[in-house]
């Protein structure tokens, strides 16, 4: 190579490292403008946005640096609500070539006082409700590692007057933000009632331009320690895990639930529950529709479909399920709702019923309702006392005072519980020999009864009874004889259900009532 070729190279090198220093020294000199404008233009542009920054400032040297003030992005079709996002100071983590250059990666991005506001949908004109805007966007610049503390995540509901959904994020790292697959994350967040943490792992995105709450995501969730004691009269702790996916406004979830302490106040008699179900959640609004939940109280399935729903200007959720019990345990039942060391009766139940529990800062047992049909079978009671009433009412209703006793059988009736008093009409039961049918109440707190029916016997009066008093009995018989049966006497059932009070209405006998 010649002397005059190695001056040509030599001054063209020079020039490309002056014109490169040049370009640097110019870049330098108008850094934070140059990226201020390639910031605003990719956020607004991919979040159909209006951005605001009030503060960026760029550092080249001794290595690169860039720390931005009060980001705001207010999405375009819905600026009546809170910035989409907004974020109090950002630092980005990169190399001086890929700032310069605007290398599609960027190695670190950490985020202080984030805020995610996502706005209800609104369909277009002649648009079906549920029709998906076209696919996700992807950005110009992938984030290899997002991280955050102290975030705050809310999903608005189209209704203006609900509340939004709030969850306080206290950590969230994301990888691979920004590019056409979904992004990856861990997070670790507070739900708000029954207070307790959850932790997620799972995938975001892509983000969804024309409408947000259409941003798909998937996770596998722990849900751990939260106290049902925020709600008056329950107490226990719930454990959940499951999967979730969906799009923010309608994500599907399938878990377990677990409580080993379930417990009403009535009663405080801490049973396991523990609870299978797949639910669809509007992330809009909060609002919980449980297709399919299968519980187990105990020893006692539950089979349970419903909803869990909000009402605008009410504070709290009202939950509205339908339940059916096939072939349950009686005793698990009565020992979650009636104080006292033993439950007072034993047997199979079967049952169906509606149960609704409204918002309200008042005890569960207060405010709950229920209405439905049960029927038991095989019962017997517990209290020795209770028992031997029914033993001897079985024996006379033969007319057989001494004889062996007769079962209980055919227990059931409808039933509405109602500020915490639980009504009863056609509760029939029936003994060898025998038909009791009661309309009535019981307290449940403190157990107090107060039931009015009618005992029907094959037997007459006079053969309920012994020697003497059998023979001078034989003068009333006419007076309780009806049809079939021998004696038709009015009851009364009075006092509690751990000592019941069996009473003859003498008035309503006399009358023929």
């Amino acid at each position: 190579m010649t002397r005059r070729t190695w001056t040509i190279v030599a001054a063209a090198a020079g020039a490309f490292v002056l014109a490169l220093a040049l370009g640097a020294w110019y870049f330098a000199a108008h850094a934070e403008d140059l990226l201020r404008q390639r910031i605003v233009t990719v956020l607004a542009d991919r979040f159909d946005s209006d951005v605001a920054l009030d503060r960026l400032e760029v550092d080249l040297v001794p290595s690169a640096r860039v720390e931005g003030h009060g980001l705001r992005l207010t999405f375009h079709k819905q600026p009546d609500y809170p910035p989409l996002i907004q974020v109090r100071r950002f630092s980005v983590d990169a190399t001086w070539h890929e700032i310069v250059f605007g290398k599609r990666d960027v190695n670190r991005v950490e985020l202080d006082g984030l805020e995610i506001n996502i706005p209800p949908r609104q369909p277009k004109d002649g648009q079906a409700d549920d029709d998906a805007p076209g696919p996700g966007v992807t950005f110009p610049v992938v984030i290899r590692e997002l991280v955050t503390t102290q975030a705050m995540l809310r999903i608005h509901p189209r209704n203006r007057q609900k509340n939004p959904r709030e969850w306080p994020i206290h950590s969230l790292r994301m990888t691979n933000l920004g590019g056409p697959a979904p992004a990856e994350y861990q997070t670790e967040l507070t739900n708000a009632t029954p207070p307790g943490r959850i932790n997620a792992i799972g995938t975001f995105g892509p983000w969804r331009r024309e409408a947000p709450s259409l941003t798909p995501i998937t996770g596998d969730y722990r849900f751990l320690d939260a106290d049902l004691g925020v709600f008056k009269g329950i107490a226990g702790t719930l454990e959940s895990t499951g999967t979730f996916r969906g799009p923010l406004e309608r994500i599907a979830v399938k878990g377990v639930a677990k409580v080993p302490d379930f417990s009403l106040r009535i009663a405080k008699h801490p049973l396991p529950l523990e609870t299978r179900f797949d639910a669809l959640v509007d992330g809009t609004d909060g609002d919980t529709y449980l297709n399919d939940v299968d519980a187990t109280l105990r020893d006692t399935p539950i089979k349970a479909s419903g909803k869990i729903v909000g009402t605008p200007g009410v504070k709290g959720r009202t939950i509205e399920l339908t339940a059916t019990i096939d072939d349950g345990r009686i005793e698990d039942l009565l020992e979650l709702t009636v104080a006292g060391e033993r439950v007072p009766m034993r047997g199979r139940v079967s049952l169906q019923t509606s149960f609704l529990l409204p918002p309200g800062d008042r005890d569960v047992s207060d405010k709950l309702e229920l209405g439905g049909r049960f029927g038991v079978g095989g019962a017997r009671f517990t209290s020795a006392t209770v028992q031997q009433k029914i033993n001897e009412m079985s024996r006379k209703a033969r007319g057989e005072p001494e004889s062996e006793a007769g079962t209980l059988s055919n227990l059931g009736g409808s039933f509405r519980l109602d500020e915490g008093v639980l009504s009863f009409s056609r509760l029939t039961f029936e003994v060898e020999g025998a038909r009791v049918s009661l309309n009535g109440r019981y307290r449940l707190e403190g157990g107090a009864l107060d039931f009015t029916g009618r005992a029907r016997l094959r037997a007459k009066v006079s053969q309920t009874m012994t020697g003497f008093k059998s023979v001078l009995a034989k003068a009333v018989d006419p007076l309780f004889k009806r049809g079939e049966w021998g004696t038709d006497v009015p009851i009364t059932v009075t006092g509690t259900v751990k000592e019941p009070k069996f009473g003859v209405d003498v008035k309503k006998a006399l009358l023929r009532k």
